[in-house]
């Protein structure tokens, strides 16, 4: 078996991924692949492609990819195994970038790239919701998910949390057993929640419009372009801090089932490798991709 590291880059578009790709890239003494990856519901079938013009292709391969590609797939578990089936990861490397959407159930560091917010914007906003209507939406998708293949892991995983991550690998038996046991009464417990919730829209801490999912990222990189946005770049640092410091913030955003481990989070202008949170975030990657190594 060949043993990889699995890097995963996301972010907003124009956020700054593919110069974080490059950093990478340029950093880390090993084979490494990169995939631009891209889930498009409308396709039949998963589709790996190696244009010569792609712009983002021809990036990768200037600073150092040894393979690259552009995958395309739609949603469903079954297209993991189209993933590693790929020419791209029939070649050998020690580890591999995926830039995009993420095709694969697991990887051993998850970064997410952040454009700076205008000048007197909050990355935390205060908005009216419906939570008991959100908590009714969540358990149709989660019912929904149960009846596709693979689904029973996708919502065992927003069950558990980041913490279950850390001790049990998706796919292994350990993580098998585990589902299998907690998975009904996690969910049994979430419907009993759920149960408590106001009616109709109240006023709750929120996430400022253009960011999903920043707010469960372990490791976020704010791109600043210029020390002219570096003051609203520590800003928005010390906003990802406050969600897992402050209790009410916390219950609004992440929830009962979210994690309080602190997360890295750096103002960074990755345009720079010289700059001091450039060469943080790298450091904390690089780790990552060698404990991935070693753990196979």
């Amino acid at each position: 078996m060949i043993r990889r590291a699995y890097v995963h880059v996301t972010g907003p578009p124009g956020g700054g991924k593919t110069v974080l790709v490059e950093r990478i890239l340029e950093s880390f003494d090993g084979l490494v692949h990169v995939a631009r990856c891209a889930r498009v519901d409308e396709l039949r079938e998963p589709e790996e492609t190696n244009p010569s013009g792609d712009p983002e292709l021809r990036r990768y391969r200037a600073a150092g990819a040894d393979g690259r590609c552009c995958y395309r797939f739609p949603r469903g578990s079954s297209t993991v195994d189209d993933f590693f089936s790929t020419d791209l990861m029939a070649d050998y490397s020690e580890a591999v970038i995926l830039e995009g959407d993420l095709p694969v159930p697991y990887v051993d560091v998850a970064v997410y790239v952040a454009p700076t917010l205008p000048e007197g914007e909050s990355l935390l906003v205060r908005q009216l919701r419906d939570r008991a209507r959100e908590a009714r939406e969540q358990a149709e998708e989660r019912k929904r998910l149960l009846s596709t293949p693979g689904g029973a892991d996708r919502v065992f995983k927003q069950l558990l949390g980041p913490e279950g991550l850390l001790a049990f690998r998706p796919g292994s038996k350990g993580w098998n057993a585990l589902r299998d046991g907690l998975l009904p009464k996690l969910l049994e417990m979430k419907r009993e929640s759920a149960k408590g919730l106001e009616q109709g829209p109240t006023e709750h801490w929120a996430i400022a419009q253009g960011y999903p999912g920043i707010e469960g990222a372990p490791v976020v990189v704010v791109n600043t372009r210029g020390q002219g946005e570096r003051g609203v770049a520590e800003q928005m640092v010390l906003d990802l801090k406050r969600i897992r410091k402050d209790p009410e913030v916390f219950e609004d955003i992440l929830g009962p089932c979210g994690s309080r481990i602190p997360i890295t989070a750096v103002a960074a202008d990755l345009a720079d490798p010289r700059d001091p949170g450039t060469r943080k975030i790298l450091g904390r990657i690089k780790r990552s991709m060698k404990g991935g190594l070693l753990g196979g």
